[in-house]
């Protein structure tokens, strides 16, 4: 079952499209693993969600039903986030240049090493392997 991520904001807030813009970029690193749902408290639906959730101030990001962030995540957070709802980040083929980037940011041990598979049949067998436990 994916996750139910939901982000909360408003049109004349400058923090919220950086919100956004981390939740998509989740979003294309996890694909069906996460539901995202954009809810923005000007109209009725998206007001009243946030009513019933507390929030007071926006950007905030809710998953599964609980309020985890107030204010625009990193990706990194957002990721730790998402892995404590038992969703894994598997990324394959990545090239030398943005392999660099992210052992110099410690990226690598976030999502771990053996998360990183040269070849995409290589993390079909991963995420088989994890689907498994």
């Amino acid at each position: 079952m994916a996750t139910k991520v939901e982000v909360f904001t408003s049109p004349t807030c400058p923090h919220c499209p950086a919100a956004v813009q981390v939740v998509d970029e989740a979003k294309a690193k996890l694909g069906d693993a996460i539901d995202v749902e954009l809810k923005s408290i000007a109209d009725e639906e998206g007001r009243q969600a946030a009513i019933n959730y507390g929030i007071m101030a926006v950007p905030a990001i809710a998953i599964n039903n609980e309020i985890q962030f107030i204010g625009a995540p990193s990706l990194e957070e957002l990721l730790e986030k998402c892995k404590k709802h038992d969703i894994t980040l598997i990324l394959s083929h990545v090239n030398e240049q943005p392999m660099s980037v992210m052992q110099k940011a410690n990226f690598i041990e976030h999502v771990g090493k053996e998360n990183f598979c040269a070849h995409i049949d290589d993390a079909l067998k991963r995420a088989e392997e994890l689907s498994k436990n």
